[in-house]
């Protein structure tokens, strides 16, 4: 069962690697704090819900203000069902009507695995000087958006830059070859 789990998220994975836009992003939590991630009303405002601690949980984000990102739809997809007693991969947020929000420390992604790393650029613009060269394995977390570019941090907040989106691996458990 764990593996039919595993290549599920991986066929999952890929379909949202095709169908990353430039209007929104695919993510996972990468919560800080090993504990449930407060999912809010508004950018700052009430916590409305909680994503649980447990789990590998996939998201969809877009429109990022001030370090904040609306999440889409109000779901969020179990990337392990095994970990949903009821069996359903897609989860609904409940006790807002004015949206669901995260703050950009607690969701993150991958970059494509390519044996190497990938620049980190000060400007979205294939011409822009590289500032950063990351780690093969490295995950970062999204701050902006702007067309078919992300600007990230690392996980440490060392470094700043900008990738094209489509290096971007949204799937915890693979590098996205």
């Amino acid at each position: 069962m764990k593996r039919l789990s595993v290549f599920f998220l991986m066929v999952i994975g890929g379909f949202f690697a095709f169908a990353q836009t430039a209007s929104s992003l695919d993510v996972y939590i990468l919560d800080p704090t090993d504990t449930d991630t407060n999912v809010r009303s508004a950018p700052k405002g009430k916590v409305v819900d909680k994503i649980p601690a447990e789990g590998i949980w996939m998201l969809a984000v877009s429109k990022p203000r001030n370090g904040w990102w609306q999440i889409n739809n109000g779901m969020y997809y179990d990337a392990v069902p095994d970990n949903n007693p009821d069996g359903d991969a897609f989860i609904s947020l409940h006790g807002s009507t004015t949206g669901y929000w995260i703050h950009y420390s607690c969701i993150g992604f991958g970059l494509v695995g390519n044996g190497s790393g990938h620049k980190f650029l000060a400007a979205p613009d294939n011409k822009a000087r590289a500032v950063y060269i990351s780690r093969i394995d490295e995950q970062v977390h999204p701050l902006e958006l702007r067309g078919d570019w992300v600007k990230v941090v690392t996980l440490d907040g060392k470094h700043t830059g900008w990738i094209p989106t489509y290096i971007i691996c949204d799937n915890p458990l693979t590098t996205c070859p």
